[in-house]
């Protein structure tokens, strides 16, 4: 079971963003954010969209050596 967080805000004088064909769990997923709100399309079953901005302190950073 995987999660992402999605809580996209659109910049002053924006009324709308598409971003499509994005690979995630080996599908496309499809996000539209207008002022009325944000529509993901394609979201694979095993992963759980959560609709609000993930806390700094629980994001986990990778290193890279």
């Amino acid at each position: 079971h995987c999660q992402i967080w999605m809580a996209p805000q659109l910049l002053p004088g924006m009324s709308e963003l598409y971003v499509r064909n994005i690979s995630l769990g080996g599908g496309r997923v499809n996000v539209s954010v207008t002022e009325k709100g944000t529509v993901v399309d394609g979201l694979p079953d095993a992963i759980e969209l959560v609709t609000e901005p993930r806390s700094p302190l629980t994001a986990q950073t990778a290193v890279f050596d």
